[in-house]
């Protein structure tokens, strides 16, 4: 099936009705998301994905519950850009170019091409754009590790290093290695992990958010404090997820503006090796460690 105009889209949402499924219950961003699947393999990808998500409640009821059907749908990519995220009828249209359904406030229901990883990789990436306008919060595209109960955003684009953070911080706790949510708390923010991981599957935590670290592989080791408007900036160029966070919610530039003007940040210039902690460490803790300098701008 091929969605290619507005009416075929507007057509196909009506028809889309929840059904009896295998349910992998999750717990993810303060909500409790069931995900129903028509199809065993789909529902073998969705358990797997979540592993490290999984609801341990079976009998608690969910906030939300998206029916996820199967079925060969197409959706022109114009379509996509101008209508994923908005409402209609009440509820939040979800589309990808695999992907066709919309969520309201307790229920959502999709048709996806089933069995497909790519595909439903996409569709829970989409969802996480509705968590987080419901925790009004922001999602960046960063590596989140816990040092001393506090966590540590490394933020970048692809082949900054976030992941190469993590896997040199050993056995520290890591949030996720590509996409952390920030909310904001009474005593400033806090960093809830994800299963949106490059390669790391995430861990179900939120710890208070202690610095920002923008990623710059060098030759040496140190840290360069940022302040300014320039932060603002930077820090919402890693706005993760889907277009509709970023078209939709007017709430993501005053976060930006408050994490900026709140939260130390810098660049931190590091060598492939774990001597950023070294630099970390005297910057936050006032460790008294020769071998690490910070540089202020």
């Amino acid at each position: 099936m091929v969605i290619s105009t507005k009416e075929e889209l507007f057509e196909l949402l009506g028809k889309i009705e929840p059904f009896e499924g295998k349910r992998v219950k999750t717990t993810m961003w303060g909500h409790k998301v069931d995900y129903v699947f028509a199809d065993d393999l789909s529902y073998e990808m969705g358990f797997e994905y979540f592993s490290q998500f999984l609801n341990p409640d079976l009998e608690s009821e969910a906030n939300l519950t998206l029916y996820i059907d199967g079925g060969q749908v197409s959706v022109d990519e114009e379509l996509c850009l101008n209508y994923h995220g908005i409402k209609h009828e009440g509820r939040e249209i979800l589309l990808t170019p695999f992907c066709c359904g919309s969520i309201g406030e307790n229920v959502g229901t999709v048709v996806i091409v089933p069995g497909d990883e790519l595909t439903l990789t996409a569709l829970f990436r989409s969802i996480s754009a509705n968590l987080t306008r419901r925790m009004r919060g922001i999602v960046l595209h960063s590596s989140g590790v816990v040092y001393k109960d506090k966590c540590f955003l490394f933020l970048g684009e692809s082949g900054s290093g976030k992941s190469t953070v993590v896997k040199l911080s050993g056995s520290l706790i890591t949030l996720s290695d590509e996409a952390i949510l920030i909310t904001e708390s009474e005593n400033g923010f806090r960093c809830w992990g994800s299963p949106y991981g490059a390669e790391h599957p995430g861990t179900n935590l939120n710890v208070e958010l202690a610095g920002c670290l923008f990623l710059v592989q060098d030759k040496e080791t140190y840290l360069e404090k940022l302040d300014g408007q320039e932060v603002v900036l930077r820090i919402a160029q890693q706005i993760w997820s889907d277009l509709s966070v970023i078209r939709f919610d007017p709430n993501n530039l005053s976060l930006c503006m408050k994490i900026a003007s709140t939260v130390p940040c810098y660049n931190m210039h590091f060598e492939l090796n774990d001597s950023f902690w070294l630099a970390i460490d005297k910057e936050f803790f006032g460790g008294a460690l020769d071998e690490c300098r910070s540089r202020r701008a």
